[in-house]
């Protein structure tokens, strides 16, 4: 019907426009008399969202039609009926709502509502449709829908940018049509969609999100749609004074660089030159995998401490792709940089089960740790880091401790306290795993040094290890397509450090290095630069014990830790809570960042429920009570060396009192954020 409509719209033959409202008046008659009427049950009216989405639009071009045939009401009717447009006429009482009502809702109620008379009832009924779109862009505590304030869209309880890109589509196009008119929403609201678009261009790359952010569907395919920013930039700079937002109109022209952490999808997104890299993890609070019957069905480990770098290949030859994913052959087991049991592929396929009233058919395991998160300093570097747990409902026993310190186009990784009982199943730390095209289309940059601690893969990214030696594969790889099961292929090439299967303090340390000028590139082909190279790497492991995880940047000079455990951490920091924590400092002055990875949804130990054998029972992440909690606040605090003085606070709440000779900070944070403050020495 939709098709008819437009087709009649542009449609210059008489004839033909005559005809096609024959029939588009025929169908609607039809569908009236078959309960598609206002009062109408049809079952239940929740699920014929996706599914009538283009019911609406139809009715709005064909209005002039419809009044003719004596059918304008009685359509009008079913249309604030089936998209529930009545719920506006209630003032919200909370902030937010569902990204589907965006996706699903948002146009029929508009569309509904223009279909009324120009009267004082239909001008209140659209104001009141404007202050629901508004308060629906509010940001939200918590995991509660939708918008957040690290430019994460929450739905099913975590960052899901593909249900964000359905709900930007009707955000969006709502902005667009009442920008400028006395229906226009609050410069709030315009900001905090605009906010959304921009994050979803720096955590994407180029359009396609990464592979742990795409929800249930790691297939390489998902992204954000370009349309949406010149849209939402044609609404005008949500204050009003620009009619056309250059930022958005630039967003997708240009790469961004720097560093962010989003809190609600438990990721660090690091730019640099033409290359993004993506780490990411899983907690107590946010799930590790999104799995259905019908999809996602071997991706439980995508969120077991992973980095996926992606970026044009340097090296020539035939590595096609941005990333080194290719659903065909991929080899679920060897996710980049994740530390995870190798199992066949057929009992790698998740059981996904109802498990209770509050769900359906899915897994969403989660941890019983809330160490999971990271922190940025200055905006161009940052830190993440994990205690890895797997679910019981798998391999219970397999724990590391995991950390990733991203500097310019290098990652240092250190992995510390790995256990593994499940005999039979290496554990292996993934360097990565590159799709290469077929055999016959070999790169020739990949390299192997004798020793097996230098690395050169087919992207020519090099991987230098310290006190392991890799192991390396190149050829045909076969596996399971993750939705059907079916058997796939490709030509890959795969490199691991191999723990062994029953593992006790395990440990490995490695750094990536991506060649992004073309003397690092130059640099990258020569071999005996790499030797030499790599006897005084531009970094330093400061710790690398089961407490904490610290590296020092040579170039900068920052340092950087994560502070598993509370005690000293360094000459300067001489004690601190758990938290991630960043800094440089000069004679004078420090600028310090810290964060604390715990979303404190909650307190206490984690609310996992045993068995008799003392095995964790999977619930359901909607079964939880404490899922509407907002994140509560909480404390970091750190004793530094000398005597310093908070320089500029950077809007952080942070006290400083000193005693002893040393200065003690204590910072108030949420959501998992950076604080970050600069200090000055106080001079005696």
């Amino acid at each position: 019907m939709l098709r008819l409509a437009v087709s009649v719209m542009r449609s210059e033959n008489q004839t033909e426009k005559e005809e096609m409202c024959r029939m588009y008046i025929n169908l609607t008659r039809h569908l009236l008399d078959q309960g598609f009427a206002a009062g109408s049950g049809q079952g239940t009216l929740h699920h014929l969202g996706y599914s009538m989405r283009n019911f609406y639009t139809g009715p709005v071009i064909m209005q002039d039609v419809l009044k003719e045939a004596g059918l304008d009401q009685e359509v009008q009717k079913a249309m604030e009926w089936f998209s529930g447009v009545g719920e506006i006429k209630i003032a919200p009482k909370e902030p937010g709502m569902d990204i589907d009502a965006f996706n699903t809702s948002l146009m029929g109620r508009t569309a509904s509502l223009l279909m009324l008379e120009d009267t004082p009832y239909k001008y209140s009924y659209l104001q009141a449709l404007s202050r629901w779109i508004d308060n629906g862009m509010k940001h939200t505590d918590g995991l509660k829908p939708c918008f957040k304030r690290d430019g994460s869209v929450v739905h099913h309880r975590k960052s899901y940018p593909a249900y964000a890109t359905g709900g930007f589509t009707g955000a969006v196009n709502a902005v667009w049509m009442l920008a400028k008119t006395s229906f226009a929403v609050s410069q709030e609201s315009h900001q905090n969609l605009k906010d959304a678009l921009l994050a979803m261009r720096f955590y994407c790359y180029g359009d396609k999100f990464p592979l742990a952010m795409s929800g249930r569907h790691p297939d390489g395919k998902g992204g954000l749609i370009k349309s949406h920013y010149s849209l939402l930039a044609k609404a005008g700079s949500p204050d009003g004074k620009k009619d056309i937002d250059k930022d958005l109109m630039t967003a997708l022209k240009t790469t961004p660089e720097g560093t962010r952490f989003y809190g609600f999808n438990c990721s660090m997104s690091h730019r640099y030159g033409n290359r993004l890299v993506t780490i990411a993890g899983h907690s107590r609070y946010i799930w590790a995998a999104e799995i259905y019957n019908q999809a996602n069905h071997y991706g439980r480990y995508l969120t077991h401490g992973s980095m996926q770098v992606e970026g044009p290949h340097s090296g020539g030859g035939a590595v096609p792709f941005a990333c080194g994913f290719h659903q065909e052959g991929w080899d679920w087991c060897h996710i980049p940089a994740t530390t995870a049991a190798v199992l066949p592929m057929s009992q790698m396929k998740a059981n996904v089960l109802n498990v209770d009233e509050h769900s359906g058919y899915e897994e969403m395991l989660l941890s019983d740790e809330w160490f999971a998160g990271g922190v940025t300093h200055k905006g161009d570097c940052g830190a993440f880091a994990m205690k890895l747990h797997e679910h019981d409902k798998y391999n219970g026993s397999l724990r590391a401790r995991k950390s990733f310190f991203a500097f310019r186009n290098i990652v240092i990784c250190l992995g510390s306290d790995i256990e593994n009982a499940l005999e039979g199943s290496d554990v292996h730390t993934t360097l990565f795993q590159n799709y290469i095209g077929t055999e016959g289309e070999k790169t020739q940059s990949a390299y192997r040094n004798k020793r097996g601690d230098i690395l050169r893969d087919g992207r020519m990214d090099i991987y230098f290890l310290k006190g392991a030696n890799a192991h390396c594969t190149r050829g045909v790889q076969r596996s399971l397509h993750e939705e059907t099961d079916s058997p796939t292929e490709g030509y890959f090439e795969k490199a691991y450090i191999n723990h062994g299967d029953i593992v006790k303090d395990g440990k490995y340390e490695y750094m990536l290095f991506m060649p992004v000028t073309k003397d690092e590139i130059e640099f990258a082909f020569d071999e005996n630069a790499l030797e030499e190279y790599s006897k005084e790497l531009p970094y330093t492991v400061l710790r690398h014990d089961r407490s904490v995880h610290g590296v020092a940047d040579h170039e900068s000079g920052t340092r950087a830790f994560a502070v598993f455990e509370p005690g000293q951490v360094d000459s300067v920091v001489l004690n601190s809570s758990s938290a991630m924590l960043m800094y440089s400092a000069s004679e004078e002055t420090m600028t310090l960042s810290v964060a604390n990875p715990d979303l404190a949804m909650y307190e206490g130990p984690s609310d996992e429920v045993f068995d008799k054998e003392g095995r964790r029972i999977e619930r359901s992440v909607y079964g939880r009570k404490w899922i509407d909690n907002p994140c509560g606040e909480t404390c970091i605090e750190l004793t530094i060396k000398g005597l310093w003085e908070i320089y500029d606070s950077c809007g952080c709440k942070v006290n400083a009192t000193a005693k002893d000779g040393n200065t003690t900070l204590t910072f108030i944070s949420t959501e998992g954020r950076t604080e970050e403050i600069i200090l000055k020495r106080i001079m005696l």
